[in-house]
């Protein structure tokens, strides 16, 4: 039996929504946020998951985001 990823629940739930408002991102920003904050406290805390990319949600991702928001 394998094992759900981490923050799966998140990310399935952001499909749902967007398959149920056509797509439209914003009308689900509150399951956007959710999937966010799980992977945040997932990768500070040393873990991984599919479902979140490093790229993404890393707590160095977030800080080079902030920077070039200052620029």
């Amino acid at each position: 039996m394998s094992q759900v990823p981490e923050c799966q629940k998140y990310a399935c739930a952001i499909q749902d929504c967007l398959g149920k408002n056509n797509y439209q991102e914003s009308k689900c920003t509150e399951a956007l946020k959710a999937l966010e904050v799980c992977c945040q406290q997932l990768l500070d805390n040393g873990g991984s998951s599919a479902c979140c990319p490093k790229r993404k949600y890393s707590k160095e991702a977030r800080e080079g985001n902030k920077k070039s928001t200052q620029n």
